[in-house]
Formats: C-alpha cells, structure tokens, sequence
C-alpha cells in the first residue's frame, strides 16, 4: 500500500542546473537489510470483497508517535474512485481513512469502519484480515469485528466475516475492537444456550430464565420479538424464508447470548 502525503501550502519546486553534482558520484544508499534492528509493527488489513469483483482495503497501524487525530506522516484519506469503499473512521473528526496510524496498542482500543456502495440493493461482501504483523501475528493480540447490528463479535483469525446490506452509507455498523464483551461476563460460560428453527418453529432453551428474545435476518433486519417472561424454555412460530437467521436472547442476570441459526 502507497502513502501520499499532502503539502501544507501551495507553491512551486523549481530544479536547476546548479543541483546538479559535477565530480564522480558512485555511492548507492539504501535500507539496511538487518532485520533484528528493524522495529516491530503492530499493524493489519481489512479487505473488503465481494462476489460482483469489489475489492477495497485498509490499513490499520500502531506506532507510538502517532495520534488519535490526522497525523501526515501516518494517516491517508481514502481517496479512492471505486463504487464501493471500505474506510476507518478517524474519531475526533469523522474522516475517511484508508490508513489509519493510532498509539501505541491497547486492547481497549476501538476503531471505527465505514463502508459505502452506489445502489441501495442488498449486497453480499467479505471482510477478511490479511497481512498481521507484530502482536497480531504472534496471538498476543485477537482482533474481533463487531457487528452492532446483529450483536455479533467474529474473531478474524478464525476466519473472514460475510454479511448482507442494502445501505449506501453505513458508519455505524461495523467496529474494530480487541474484547470480546460477549465474553466478559464470568458466569456466562456456566450458561447453556440452545436455540434453534425446525419445521417453521423457533426454539431455545437455557439454564436460566429468559426475557427479550430478538430474531434478525443477515441483513440486520428484525423479523421477530417476544418477551419469554422468565421461561427457561420457550418457543414461537417462524414463518420466515430459508437462510442465516441470527437469535440475541437477553438472560434473567442481563448477559445477552447470540446464536446463529439456520433456517
């Protein structure tokens, strides 16, 4: 990936013969090849694909001079043309980047993504992670997209993330964080959730009692809601299309279970 970087002013460079070096110049400089001296970058990209041949990627770098503001020698805006753009979300100023050079790490960070597209028709796209380098390439660090819209929290060493949207503009959806706050409740891996759909019927079952139960679609789109009322066991007609079908089932002591499901 190229970085350009923007002048500060306008003006002219003017080059002219008096630069020029009149005695015999044979020297050749270049980066030293030692890389035990070459300093670790905590750094990766997001690619951004689809079946239609959309291809946009980002880059997303943690270097202990840079800001969480725009910074010349570590930010480039997304300047692409295409159609159809993934971009982070610089957080003090909403601008557009394609790369995005933060402090030093910490898991608590949080990154914003944005995505836009020419058409309003539902898409199908891959977010996929490539290229991990320093902390993200030695498992000391996970790197998780959070999905806002379906609750989800997909670990992107285990595999890319696809999903379906018809918005032309969505910076709200998508984060990247490195919790996974879907698991930092300790009595949640104590919990047995079982939720399913068979024979046009929704069901689910837990070792607590539930309330608010959620059923959305790929796209983000709620199809169902009801109120479990405590229940441990429950159940509720589904009279919806065969697909991906994502279940968020609020528990008696707050914690919120995600399933999957397939319809």
């Amino acid at each position: 990936m190229v970085k350009s970087i923007s002048a500060t002013g306008t003006g002219q460079v003017e080059f002219n013969n008096c630069m020029r070096i009149t005695t015999p110049n044979n020297n050749f400089f270049r980066n030293s090849n030692n890389t035990a001296t070459e300093e670790a970058r905590d750094r990766f990209k997001l690619n951004l694909t689809s079946t239609a041949g959309v291809f946009s990627q980002i880059l997303v770098a943690y270097i202990p001079e840079a800001t969480l503001g725009y910074d010349r020698l570590y930010d480039a805006d997304r300047s692409s043309s295409s159609t159809t753009q993934l971009y982070s979300i610089l957080d003090s100023s909403g601008r557009k980047l394609s790369i995005n050079g933060r402090p030093t790490f910490f898991d608590t960070d949080v990154v914003q993504l944005g995505i836009t597209k020419s058409t309003a028709e539902n898409e199908t796209f891959t977010i996929s992670l490539d290229q991990q380098e320093g902390v993200f390439n030695t498992g000391e660090a996970t790197v998780y997209l959070y999905d806002k819209a379906l609750q989800i929290y997909h670990d992107m060493q285990s595999g890319s993330y696809t999903f379906t949207s018809n918005e032309t503009v969505a910076n709200n959806r998508f984060e990247v964080v490195y919790r996974n706050a879907a698991l930092s409740n300790p009595d949640f891996g104590t919990i047995k959730v079982i939720a399913s759909i068979r024979n046009n019927t929704f069901t689910a079952e837990t070792s607590l009692g539930m309330n608010e139960i959620e059923i959305y679609d790929i796209t983000g789109r709620k199809v169902l809601s009801f109120n479990a009322e405590g229940q441990a066991n429950t159940s509720k007609a589904f009279n919806h299309a065969d697909g991906v079908y994502i279940a968020k089932i609020k528990l008696e002591n707050g914690s919120i279970a995600t399933q999957k499901l397939i319809n």
